[in-house]
Formats: C-alpha cells, structure tokens, sequence
C-alpha cells in the first residue's frame, strides 16, 4: 500500500516547480498529487477546494475498478503538504478522515482540527512567514514540530529543493521497513 501525497504549491505556482522534491517522495514508495494552481491569498476556500479534490481524487481511485491504483493507496495515511499558501491550505485539510500527518512549508496561520503530527517548516530569513507559521504552532492541539532552516528566506523551496539532499536516515528506514542494515555512506 502508497501512502498519498496531496500536494499545494505556493501562490499561481505550477506543481512543476516542484518535480525534484516530489520524484524524490514518489522514489519512497508515495503517490503524489498536486493540486496545480493555487490562485486564492493564504486561507483562500478555492485553494483548500483544489487540494479536497486531488486528495479525494486519489482515495477513490483505490476502489475504482481498473485504476491503476486499484487497491494500492493506504487511504488513512496521506499526507497533506504545501508551500507558503499550499503549507496554508495543507494544515486546513488536515482534519480530513485519510490525512494522516501534515507539513507545511512557510505557511501562513491556520487554525485546523488536526488529528495527527504537523511538521511546519520556514527559514530565519523569512521575515514574514517565521512569524506565521509560529502562530499556527501556538494554535495547535496536536504533536507539531517546527523547523527553522538558517538563513532561507521564503522562497528557497523553490530553488534548491529545500537544502542539500542526503541519503534517507538508516535509523529511520529501519524503523519503518525490515529493511537490511545500512552502511554509512562514503565521505
């Protein structure tokens, strides 16, 4: 079973923005959808409507007879994630029955009834959005973590696909797999 992915981008950002970051996801074992367009402001109801049809789009698709996802999606763990008004809208949908964690990079607020984890993401060079998603932390009820990446300003998810890239943690993956131990990778 693929855990989903629904994903919202930042404001009139196409999803293709994105693609190393969500190839890098699907290269996991998830399944990514990507709500294309998000056009409304931070807590706009069509950016939350977009990202509720491509997650509800991917549920059904698992008892839709002759998907190609037909029985493949673990319809109570997706995730709900996205950029800046993404991030926004990704902590709205979060109440949703299969959402089963969310993770929001440089959201604005929002306030959610949330029942799982929430990784929140923003940079301390990001003036306006640190003090955002600080407000959505604060209003949380439920286990949130918030990150602060040094010296990324708003945008830097856009660029260099978030940071520098590693190999997925050993302890991690055998935590979640049975998979064989892992050797440190060389230097």
């Amino acid at each position: 079973m693929h855990a989903p992915i629904i994903l919202g981008p930042g404001i009139d950002t196409q999803v293709t923005s994105y693609t190393a970051l969500l190839t890098s996801f699907a290269s996991h074992g998830f399944v990514v959808v990507g709500a294309n367009l998000l056009t409304g402001g931070p807590n706009g109801p069509n950016n939350r409507a977009a990202m509720l049809e491509g997650l509800d789009w991917i549920i059904a698709q698992n008892s839709e007879a002759g998907s190609a996802y037909q029985g493949k999606i673990d319809v109570e763990h997706a995730a709900s994630m996205g950029y800046s008004v993404g991030g926004t809208a990704a902590v709205e949908i979060g109440g949703h029955e299969a959402v089963a964690t969310v993770v929001s990079i440089h959201g604005h607020v929002a306030p959610a009834a949330l029942h799982g984890p929430m990784l929140q993401t923003s940079g301390t060079q990001d003036t306006i959005g640190l003090p955002m998603q600080q407000k959505t932390y604060d209003m949380s009820q439920t286990q949130t973590f918030l990150a602060t990446v040094m010296g990324a300003d708003h945008g830097y998810i856009t660029r260099d696909v978030g940071g520098l890239q590693r190999p997925p943690p050993c302890a991690s993956r055998a935590a979640t797999t049975r998979a064989a131990p892992c050797s440190s990778p060389a230097s």
